[in-house]
């Protein structure tokens, strides 16, 4: 009973000096001014105090009444991305927190690192978390590092950062570890894993018997756990094991080298960005979409409605990513002890004309035409 009631009490201050409720106005009470006032004991609000200052929302010595540090009054969260330039997938996702912290009275932080800052490591990466605890964030939305080597212990070090100075963290897109682990962060995404599936179940419905799936070097869980969907549908219908292809999507010699051993029906590309490389790839070893080869890809940047013919792909519904993330951040900092969340989004699949496939490329491949 005792316990239940420090925690409820925990909830309701963290609630209230987040949302801005204690300033000169309104100070914060001492430890047997609030007893008094909710006729609680003084174990139970002592607790909570210990608490607020262990999370450095307040701050002072024992017995005198605590005051609101600059981390709880400045109600500051961080965006760590890579940014615009990186990938127009961010784009919707930065507006929609943009708009929530506004709307909620929240400054968002962002902006100082450079796009290609991911790729380039893990030393720039550390430097913007370092800046944002400089700022005096109560909360941080970070899409994890990619294309670096030893991902998972990078992302681990970026995450001790704020894990030190004890700043709740919600990440974006996929985890800083591969499936099937989970870390002890939030996590608002879609099911890649589902996506895949439903995409390769498309393409095997279209006349598809063998596909692979092409993957840059280093690239993010999320694009492994669609792998991991693919394969499962194509397990599911007994047809050939599925071949992951991780390479430069432009890497013409090596494509031809391996579709020389066996070329597919279909190839599915960890992005559209991938799926769009590899296309100008095909188009130079004489191989035609939809006509020699099916092609898909995830996201449905503006990219995949350009093509010619346009991709079929998987919508990432952006807008709701960047929406959820920010309300579980807001969450997570009302209440770091609570239950570590998944927060899967639809992502429907987007059929275009580089999937119309009627068996024509089955037939192709039949009849002995090789790249």
């Amino acid at each position: 009973m005792a316990d239940s009631k420090y925690k409820e009490l925990l909830r309701e201050l963290k609630a209230k000096i987040v949302a801005g409720g204690y300033d000169e106005a309104h100070p914060f009470p001492s430890e047997s001014a609030m007893a008094r006032e909710l006729a609680l004991s003084r174990n139970t609000v002592h607790r909570a105090f210990q608490e607020l200052r262990r999370l450095r929302l307040i701050e002072g010595r024992v017995g005198v009444a605590p005051t609101v540090t600059p981390r709880g009054a400045m109600r500051k969260i961080g965006l760590m991305v890579p940014g615009l330039a990186y990938s127009e997938f961010f784009q919707p996702i930065i507006r929609a927190v943009s708009r929530l912290a506004m709307k909620h009275g929240y400054t968002l932080i962002f902006g100082s690192m450079e796009p290609d800052s991911y790729a380039r490591g893990i030393d720039r990466a550390r430097k913007y978390a370092e800046s944002l605890i400089a700022e005096g964030v109560a909360g941080i939305i970070c899409q994890p590092l990619e294309f670096v080597g030893r991902m998972a212990e990078a992302n681990a070090e970026i995450m001790s950062v704020f894990e030190a100075e004890k700043i709740p963290v919600v990440l974006i897109d996929y985890d800083i570890v591969p499936a099937p682990d989970r870390s002890k962060y939030d996590l608002v995404g879609i099911d890649n894993h589902s996506a895949g599936f439903r995409l390769a179940n498309h393409l095997l419905a279209q006349g598809a018997r063998r596909i692979d799936f092409l993957m840059r070097p280093n690239c993010s869980y999320s694009v492994h756990r669609r792998f991991d969907g693919v394969c499962t549908a194509v397990f599911h219908h007994g047809r050939a094991e599925v071949r992951k292809i991780v390479a430069d999507p432009s890497d013409a010699a090596k494509i031809r080298g391996l579709f020389r051993r066996g070329r597919p029906d279909a190839v599915v590309c960890g992005n559209d960005a991938v799926a769009a490389l590899f296309k100008q790839t095909a188009e130079r070893l004489s191989l035609r979409v939809p006509d020699d080869l099916l092609l898909a890809g995830f996201d449905d940047v503006s990219i995949a409605s350009l093509l010619s013919p346009p991709l079929t792909t998987i919508r990432q519904p952006c807008r709701e990513i960047g929406e959820a993330a920010f309300m579980a951040l807001v969450g997570r900092m009302n209440n770091p002890g609570s239950t570590i969340r998944e927060i899967y989004l639809d992502a429907p699949l987007v059929v275009r004309g580089s999937t119309a496939g009627t068996g024509s490329a089955q037939r192709k491949k039949q009849k002995g035409k090789q790249p």
